[in-house]
This record gives structure tokens, C-alpha cells and sequence, in this order.
């Protein structure tokens, strides 16, 4: 896959991925519509929940789409984001010099 590059994924994590995570992701995925930059959400702990009534209004004045049930951050997601961090830590290292 040299000399291709696969499209950047910001992934907003949190507990439940009920609340906090998904307006992050909303907003932010808003914020990067033009900059070709994908946003999900995810979370830890008790996956496939409807978020609070309270988020969902808030999210709805807010964001155009918004989330109906929790999504869990998997060992895939989780590998590729170990895999990032390793590598602006050798990006950051080199720049040190």
C-alpha cells in the first residue's frame, strides 16, 4: 500500500459512548466535514444502549445525526489506535533529535 494513503479516522472514546463520546464525534466530525478527516465513536463498557434522554435533546439541538445506541471499541479499533500512538511517538522522538 506504499504511495497510497488511507483516509485519517479521529475516534472519540468514553465510558458508555452513550453521552460524551458521540456528541464529541458529532461535533467534531461537523468541524472536519470538508477536511476529508472520518469521526467515530466508542466506548468500553455496557455496548448497544440507547443514550439518556437528556443527550439525545441536547444532541438533537445541536447535531444533524444523531446516535441511537452505544458501539463498543473493539480489538481492531483498539490495535490501530496502539498502532497511531507508536508512531507519533516515533515521529515525536525523531523531532527531538
Amino acid at each position: 500500500m506504499r504511495g497510497r494513503h488511507r483516509p485519517a479516522t479521529v475516534l472519540a472514546v468514553c465510558h458508555g459512548n452513550i453521552c460524551r463520546s458521540p456528541f464529541a464525534a458529532a461535533l467534531l466530525g461537523r468541524e472536519l466535514a470538508g477536511f476529508g478527516i472520518a469521526v467515530q465513536s466508542a466506548g468500553f463498557l455496557g455496548f448497544n444502549r440507547p443514550p439518556p434522554a437528556e443527550a439525545m435533546a441536547v444532541e438533537m439541538r445541536t447535531v444533524r445525526d444523531p446516535v441511537n445506541e452505544s458501539r463498543a471499541v473493539f480489538d481492531e479499533v483498539y490495535e490501530r489506535i496502539q498502532r497511531c500512538v507508536r508512531q507519533l511517538a516515533g515521529v515525536l522522538g525523531s523531532a527531538r533529535g
